[in-house]
């Protein structure tokens, strides 16, 4: 599965970067194709990449529960926990700046609610029923949006409700009593287990202590810094919809769920989200990656042999589930000249 958890980091910020890219670039025929194009590909990834992200999830839930419950710890040791509590975050992450950068997913660049107003302006000043119609036509398609909008934050709030329990898990493995040591709750003892170490994993390139530390640090930091936004989001997004005559939706009456607006302070905090979530991303996978190699360096010293590294079922699905984003990519380019008169009749418009 290792090609999808790739895939999904690349794919996410990739459309970030041709996002941003796109943003500073003067408004022509020719930009407004390519944002079609992205706006397009961005819905067919996210729609993927969010139940990809909930499957992991849930594999995730049933993989360590079986372990912090004593059900059946059978293959499944430290290293195998530490890569499931990696890739549930690792799946996550990349989807954090899409579910609250809901312009990603319009196929204009211009403000819904500005291009509502100015037909309806229009219609009652020239008293015409066909443009009062267009201008009806848009707050209908700009209210389907934002329904878009908010099915798509509830969706990624339902992968984050499920990471909760792989977190819950991570602390417990990091903080709770080892197995390892002298105290009561050991198992095995420092120095057997040092012995241990040295007699059937000769040659393994082990953890030190400092990536450890740095793994862990980084993981549990990474989870925190993005619950902390969804926390936020669903505060200020509670507050507005069922309190909105409150005092304190009066405070926050200006504040958005969604940060790439126009607006430069809410424009520049969605910059440091893609900028920063993608090198938590990164970090993620190294720790994946490393990971990894450790436990198949440790299966081959022990004469075994670790499947996970092999072309299987598992890698094939994870490619075919981004398919659809190759598709619409490919939908677009091959029905460009449908697209341009499309484009060419709003601008006459």
């Amino acid at each position: 599965m290792s090609i999808g958890y790739v895939l999904e980091t690349a794919i996410s910020v990739a459309l970030i970067v041709v996002f941003i890219l796109l943003s500073y670039r003067k408004t022509n025929r020719q930009s407004r194709w390519i944002r079609l194009l992205l706006a397009n590909s961005t819905k067919a990834f996210y729609e993927n990449a969010i139940f990809f992200s909930s499957g992991i999830q849930i594999a995730s839930i049933v993989v360590l529960a079986k372990v912090n419950f004593g059900i059946n710890a059978n293959g499944q040791g430290a290293i195998t926990m530490k890569i499931t509590w990696s890739i549930s975050l690792l799946t996550l992450l990349p989807l954090l700046p899409l579910s609250l950068g809901n312009f990603m997913f319009r196929e204009s660049n211009k403000e819904q609610e500005e291009s509502a107003e100015i037909i309806q302006t229009s219609s009652a000043e020239n008293g015409d029923k066909i443009r009062e119609t267009s201008g009806r036509v848009a707050l209908t398609h700009k209210d389907e949006e934002d329904a878009q909008d908010r099915r798509r934050f509830f969706l990624f709030v339902l992968c984050w409700m499920l990471s909760v329990f792989p977190f819950l898990s991570r602390m417990v493995g990091t903080f709770g009593q080892s197995q390892i040591g002298s105290g009561s709750g050991a198992v095995v003892s420092t120095n057997d287990w040092a012995l241990i170490e040295q007699e059937c994993f000769k040659g393994v390139n082990d953890l030190q202590s400092s990536q450890e530390t740095a793994m862990s640090a980084f993981g549990i930091g990474s989870w925190l810094f993005l619950s902390l936004i969804v926390i936020w989001k669903i505060f200020l997004s509670g507050i507005q919809r069922q309190h909105p005559n409150s005092k304190l939706a009066s405070r926050f009456e200006d504040k958005s769920v969604f940060l790439d607006t126009y607006r430069p302070s809410e424009s520049w905090l969605w910059m440091c989200v893609c900028i920063v979530t993608p090198l938590l991303s990164i970090f993620q996978m190294w720790t994946f990656f490393r990971l990894q190699r450790l436990q198949t360096q440790m299966t081959k010293a022990s004469g075994g042999d670790d499947p996970d590294t092999d072309w299987t079922f598992g890698q094939i699905v994870a490619v075919i589930i981004f398919t659809p984003v190759l598709v619409e990519v490919g939908f677009v380019i091959r029905n460009r000249k449908m697209f341009d008169k499309v484009i060419c009749e709003e601008d006459t418009e």
